[in-house]
């Protein structure tokens, strides 16, 4: 094909806009759709998969990360740790502030997963630089933490931030109307009866969440009421202090870390087992993760746009009975 004869596969036609040529496209990209849609199968079905894995004994590395944009992706990697035989332990790598109070569901999938697993195979956690809140929650559930002297432990708290642009919104003249019923359904403005009401119902929902995080900490760490004090406020300690408030058990680096899980995995018939960190591309390849991330990215993309279609729909058609009912109002 010379350049010219590709130039003019782009360009406008007559006969482009009659209905031969409609269906002629409309055939090519059907076409094109479907090989693209055999491909993405066949690369789903035939990327690595755990028994074809050729990874030998290992210390499974996995990185907690509580932000929203995770997808979960860790504690698919925390799962097939657990069930691989081939990962005779497992460390957890925590490095992260934000977010770290708000999110439940994921903290308490992590608790389950590793009380499964804890007393099979040693567990452990390294803290690089912040555990605070729920990734200090996860960290307790280990069997052993380490942490850098400057790692920041601690910060029990809980957090729920939004934006106010009500102002904004007057400015701009934009009034958001809110109808239904449940008194704690939505904030009310200040100067509303129900606001007070509201703040306690709030602040006593947080208080629960709390004291759910300070009663995990001190069921799995043994905590003396002096030492759980220390951190109920929502007060960090570093290294050597956290240490002496049981916060964590030593003071080292990650090679200190995994040496202790080779001195414990397997009755530390391997202390030159190696570390593989399960986040890496080559890794999530060789593991048959990016198999999992894959078909877990695909159903989240399904489930969001199959949803939306449907809510268009069902807006669509409400709106159309709304005309209809008007319509046939104004004949009667």
């Amino acid at each position: 094909m010379n350049f010219a004869t590709f130039k003019s596969y782009w360009q406008y036609r007559k006969q482009d806009f009659s209905i031969t040529a409609f269906v002629a496209r409309h055939k090519r990209w059907r076409l094109i759709g479907g090989v693209l849609l055999i491909l993405a199968f066949l690369t789903y079905f035939f990327s690595g998969t755990p028994e074809e894995s050729t990874v030998e004994d290992h210390i499974a590395r996995i990185t907690v990360d509580l932000s929203p944009n995770a997808q979960r992706g860790w504690l698919t990697q925390l799962n097939y740790a657990m069930q691989d035989d081939k990962a005779k332990g497992i460390l957890l790598f925590i490095d992260q502030s934000i977010m770290d109070g708000s999110d439940f569901a994921q903290t308490e999938s992590a608790l389950h997963a590793i009380y499964r697993v804890r007393h099979a195979k040693p567990v452990a956690s390294f803290i690089y630089g912040y555990a605070h809140g729920n990734s200090y929650v996860i960290a307790s559930s280990t069997d052993y933490i380490l942490a850098q002297e400057t790692a920041s432990i601690g910060g029990i708290s809980v957090i729920s931030s939004r934006f106010d642009l009500s102002e904004l919104m007057d400015k701009f003249g934009v009034k958001v109307i809110n109808k239904g019923f449940g008194d704690y359904k939505v904030e009310p403005k200040k100067d509303d009866p129900n606001y007070n009401k509201f703040i306690q119902h709030r602040k006593s929902i947080y208080q629960q969440m709390h004291h759910w995080m300070l009663m995990q900490i001190n069921e799995n760490r043994k905590l003396t009421p002096a030492q759980t004090d220390s951190i109920r406020d929502g007060q960090w300690y570093t290294g050597t202090r956290a240490k002496s408030l049981a916060l964590c058990d030593a003071v080292g680096d990650i090679t200190d870390a995994e040496d202790w899980i080779r001195r414990h995995a397997a009755g530390g018939s391997n202390l030159s087992l190696p570390s593989i960190d399960y986040s890496s591309p080559s890794a999530e390849a060789e593991l048959g993760l990016a198999k999992e991330s894959w078909f877990s990215g695909l159903q989240s993309f399904l489930k969001k746009h199959i949803q939306s279609f449907f809510m268009t729909q069902l807006s669509t058609a409400l709106r159309q009975w709304q005309s209809d009912a008007i319509h046939h109002t104004k004949i009667l």
